[in-house]
């Protein structure tokens, strides 16, 4: 899975489904970024976890939101006219 997500040419705004079929939409300008949650610390669960922005509801919005989702919560990535870059 993560071969194949660090190989994906991210367009500037691309959408998220997750299983339960909700969309967001994100923005790769600050990157997007892969971590196979195995962190030393033992805080976290485990599971790997992709880190990316969403994108901005108003340009009156000061700052990105950078958010982590975990990979076995998404149903598929895709661009905004519906080309699938990658699903689990």
């Amino acid at each position: 899975m993560k071969e194949l997500f660090e190989k994906i040419k991210w367009p500037e705004e691309f959408i998220v489904e997750f299983n339960d079929n909700e969309e967001l939409v994100f923005t790769s300008s600050q990157g997007v970024l892969w971590d196979d949650g195995n962190n030393l610390d033992g805080n976290d669960e485990n599971r790997a976890n992709i880190s990316c922005c969403l994108k901005k509801k108003s340009q009156s919005q000061q700052r990105h939101r950078l958010v982590e989702i975990f990979v076995d919560e998404i149903k598929s990535i895709k661009t905004p006219s519906g080309e699938i870059l990658w699903s689990p």
